[in-house]
């Protein structure tokens, strides 16, 4: 897989840079510091009321939500047309939801499958361990076409790599007039 020289050194300096860069724009990194303190204080104090189990029972249970969707002037091959759109997992975060999540997709055939980011989310965890639980969550979903993935927030790019080895096409934007390109490799799903 080729990098994009320009685009690694821009993305890297987000990931280091002062502020968190999301979907409502820049966020201080103190404010994620004080939160990832006050976790830790916040499932103590469930615990000892009583409540962490519970909490912990409704995170694992987990549902899959499937929609038919009608887009007017769409062409007709695709209608029928199924994608499997996978969101901020954060798996490494709560690994007890693979086996779950892996049961709830084992039977779902797909024409596309789209991971949109945020596939990392405990910081000291390594970026692979991350994508290898997305793997297994995801290892017996039929997937007749293509497997694409782009990066979120939380995701380093050392990530690019790593999903490429799982079977992704995974596009680096292109800080120039919004142009992008093409930067794993296209091998079939195993």
């Amino acid at each position: 897989m080729t990098l994009d020289a320009e685009w690694a050194v821009r993305r890297r300096a987000i990931e280091r840079g002062r502020y968190w860069i999301g979907p409502n724009g820049p966020r201080a990194r103190w404010h994620k510091a004080i939160t990832g303190k006050f976790l830790p204080l916040a499932g103590l104090g469930l615990w000892l009321i009583g409540l962490y189990g519970r909490g912990r029972r409704n995170a694992l249970d987990i549902r899959r939500v499937e929609m038919d969707i009608v887009v007017p002037g769409l062409p007709n091959a695709f209608d029928g047309y199924r994608i499997l759109h996978v969101s901020d997992t954060h798996l490494d975060a709560l690994p007890e939801l693979v086996e779950p999540a892996r049961r709830l997709l084992a039977d779902v055939e797909v024409d596309l499958l789209v991971v949109t980011g945020d596939v990392h989310g405990h910081l000291p965890a390594p970026v692979s361990r991350s994508v290898e639980l997305l793997a297994e969550a995801l290892r017996d979903v039929r997937v007749r076409g293509a497997r694409m993935a782009v990066l979120g927030n939380h995701d380093a790019v050392e990530m690019l790599a790593a999903l490429a080895d799982k079977g992704f096409d995974v596009d680096q934007p292109v800080p120039r007039a919004g142009a992008r390109r093409r930067a794993a490799a296209h091998h079939r799903p195993r």
